[in-house]
């Protein structure tokens, strides 16, 4: 159970093949024009089988049919999981269980883990295999650059591309939301992070914030942060709350906040909420209407109440998965500055 403290004196401040016959030389074809057989009449047995070996020796490249896919067809594509990470490791399930279960023939509504899946009809299967060969052979080779909840696919053809789309129609509990997007092989983390927010930013520019300070910029907001606000007008004094983060190996104090997930917030504002009573307002059973003294907006072009509220957008030099980080300063009710004391 996080636990609230308070931290005084702080302040706002700080190709393809040729067809068969295109170009080929013809295999009877005899200096002067005369075929086989014509200074003779009818050719011999011996010479039909010399004509047939001549034949076919020529044939074979050209006459075969195109049975590989053109690499202009195809593209790297990274498929980001987002909260369907923790929900794939807990239900002990993966990518490719997902992809059966969004091409079953009954579609599911809402995909819980405990699922019995029908088999996928055998051309679907084979893509599935396909995909999850090249997935696997990509990580194997990539095993230093460590992407958190994304899947990086060479080579997918733009059928199997069209079978993974499928993936962004599932839901779940956890209110994640796949994407997926197409990137490079060789890429580095920054540059798969750059595809996944251009590709978002795209469909939803409500998650493109501009940044405070001389180096401003509209950069993708992938969290947000909370920081409560108490004025404390008779000492002159301005508290800050913070949540206690009981993670074993890195046990610290923090505000509340957390990645934004698209399959529930519309918005940062949305974000912000869902954040907050997930860490705070959960365990004291306050709304954020009964901690703090004004709403947020719900939809993105809305105003804030700047007296109350106030959102500043750092730009992170550094921040690959995360480019810019928001903190909305929200101020807490008195009745909630004396609740966790």
């Amino acid at each position: 159970m996080p636990t609230a403290q308070m931290m005084q004196g702080m302040q706002y401040g700080q190709g393809g093949q040729m067809p068969y016959g295109a170009g080929m030389m013809n295999p009877y074809a005899m200096q002067g024009g005369m075929q086989p057989g014509m200074q003779t009449g009818m050719p011999t047995m011996q010479q039909q089988m010399m004509q047939q070996q001549a034949a076919a020796a020529m044939m074979p490249a050209a006459a075969s049919p195109p049975t590989t896919t053109s690499t202009a067809d195809t593209a790297t594509v990274g498929v980001f999981l987002e909260e369907i990470a923790f929900f794939l490791e807990d239900m002990d399930k993966d990518l490719w269980w997902l992809l059966r279960a969004a091409h079953q023939s009954r579609a599911l509504e809402i995909v819980r883990g405990d699922e019995e899946l029908e088999p996928v009809n055998p051309n679907m299967e084979a893509v599935i295999e396909g995909l999850r060969v090249r997935a696997e052979q990509h990580q194997e080779q990539h095993v230093s650059q460590v992407r958190a909840k994304i899947i990086i696919i060479p080579s997918a053809t733009s059928a199997e591309r069209v079978a993974l789309q499928s993936l962004q129609n599932l839901r779940f509990h956890c209110k994640g939301k796949i994407e997926v997007f197409n990137c490079m092989k060789e890429a580095n983390n920054t540059a798969i992070w750059a595809a996944y927010h251009n590709v978002v930013a795209s469909k939803e520019p409500q998650w493109l914030l501009k940044t405070d300070g001389s180096l401003s910029k509209a950069a993708f907001a992938q969290c947000i942060v909370v920081i409560p606000v108490y004025i404390d007008v008779a000492k002159s004094e301005i508290k800050l709350f913070t949540v206690f983060c009981p993670e074993k190996k890195k046990k610290h104090w923090a505000f509340p906040g957390g990645d934004i997930k698209r399959g529930t917030d519309r918005n940062i504002f949305d974000a912000a909420r869902r954040e907050f009573h997930e860490e705070v307002g959960i365990f004291f059973d306050r709304s954020w209407g009964e901690t703090f003294m004004a709403e947020l907006p719900q939809n993105s072009q809305e105003d804030l109440n700047e007296l109350n509220n106030c959102l500043y957008t750092q730009l992170e030099k550094d921040g690959h998965r995360y480019p810019v980080r928001p903190f909305i300063f929200a101020r807490v009710t008195e009745d909630f500055y004396g609740s966790p004391r």
